[in-house]
């Protein structure tokens, strides 16, 4: 039985390691075009304030975008 419960604790412990190395690498693959998104709605967004478009209906767009990007980053 003690041999039986050896073998299950490795099992165990290899699932949380292929868990956790699963996630970082879904984490990594999510940072990158998020990290890009943010950028450009920031910089899109700064442009329009600064008077080069003023259309009301874009600026709420690149909020809402701006918005949910940053949520994903935390």
């Amino acid at each position: 039985m003690a041999m039986d419960n050896a073998l299950l604790h490795a099992a165990a412990q290899r699932a949380i390691g292929a868990r956790d190395a699963t996630l970082a690498l879904v984490s990594h693959d999510l940072r990158n075009p998020l990290g890009v998104i943010l950028m450009r709605t920031a910089v899109m967004l700064q442009q329009r304030s600064a008077g080069t478009d003023r259309r009301a209906e874009g600026r709420k767009s690149l909020d809402s975008i701006h918005r949910s990007a940053q949520r994903m980053g935390r």
